[in-house]
């Protein structure tokens, strides 16, 4: 079940909120997670936008992988609302419900953005 932006009425899958946090819409209003189905995977957690026989799709994910970073991934061209918002970006990674990453995952942002994760679980 899509959860819809107040503002604009965009759509968002609830595979965008793997805490059941907030994203971002892209007409400024911020979209909350209310659906109480919404995953709550292992964390860290990603988001990856991709498509079939995408070379950089599968350099993300590797990535991701690399780090211990559990994804789920969206095949972009299932959907054609998603391929108009993000077909001529993929890879799009999402981290904690945010647009982190596009076309490229840059490996030393993701190491200090997990280093800044671990330390707020860590409560330092």
């Amino acid at each position: 079940m899509p959860i819809r932006c107040a503002r604009c009425g965009a759509e968002f899958d609830v595979a965008l909120f793997p805490f059941g946090r907030e994203v971002a819409c892209e007409c400024g209003a911020t979209v909350r997670a209310t659906d109480a189905h919404a995953p709550a995977p292992p964390w860290p957690m990603a988001v990856v936008m991709s498509r079939a026989g995408c070379h950089l799709c599968d350099v993300a994910k590797a990535a991701l992988a690399a780090r211990g970073v559990g994804f789920t991934e969206i095949d972009v061209d299932s959907d054609p609302d998603l391929r108009a918002r993000f077909g001529e970006e993929v890879p799009v990674v999402f981290l904690e419900g945010k647009k982190r990453f596009v076309g490229r995952i840059d490996e030393a942002l993701l190491a200090r953005w997990l280093r800044a994760k671990s330390r707020d679980r860590e409560g330092g």
